[in-house]
């Protein structure tokens, strides 16, 4: 078996196709993934330095600076923001819709912080183009149980029509033979 070599592992870093950040505790971004940079619309180490905050859209930096403080005191791997429609900021100001998941790791006693991101627009627009689709789908449903009950009861009214045409010829015929 081959030993991975600090080569593989950053070839590993720099040429996955997912988005990865590793931050210190104080949420400086120490380096970036080339994925991760062209995600966001930065140049090539242009986010290293900066504070993980400048990719959070400025109405959610207050609330996730709080998340970062229960992150700190709680360390635990897994997906951010389960359930949530979570976004970030791209350098233009621009956001769009992200998943991501976090985990750590301590060295020298010190905390550090990975990032996992995922740019999840074409995900959310196939969601909402099945929920459409699933609501037409229900739409055509129900106007087509609406169509199958009225025809329906036209056959029934048909039915009793016939029904009494029938009785009404079986008198006109018996009229007929007692003639």
């Amino acid at each position: 078996m081959m030993k991975l070599t600090n080569y593989h592992f950053e070839a590993i870093f720099k040429e996955a196709a997912i988005g990865i950040l590793l931050t210190d505790a104080k949420s400086v971004i120490l380096t970036s993934n080339d994925f991760i940079d062209k995600l966001f619309g930065y140049d090539s180490n242009e986010l290293v330095g900066q504070n993980v905050s400048v990719l959070i859209p400025n109405h959610l930096k207050e609330r996730h600076a709080g998340h970062q403080e229960k992150f700190l005191k709680d360390p635990v791997a897994r997906p951010m923001g389960v359930g949530l429609d979570l976004k970030a900021k791209r350098k233009d100001g621009s956001l769009f819709p992200v998943e991501i998941s976090l985990s750590h790791f301590v060295e020298a006693g010190n905390m550090y912080f990975i990032a996992f991101i995922s740019d999840v627009t074409l995900k959310r627009k196939v969601e909402m183009e099945l929920i459409l689709k699933n609501k037409e789908i229900n739409q055509l449903n129900e106007s087509l149980e609406e169509e199958v009950k009225a025809r329906t009861q036209a056959l029934q009214n048909t039915l009793v029509q016939l029904e009494a045409n029938a009785v009404e010829l079986e008198n006109a015929l018996q009229k007929e033979k007692e003639l």
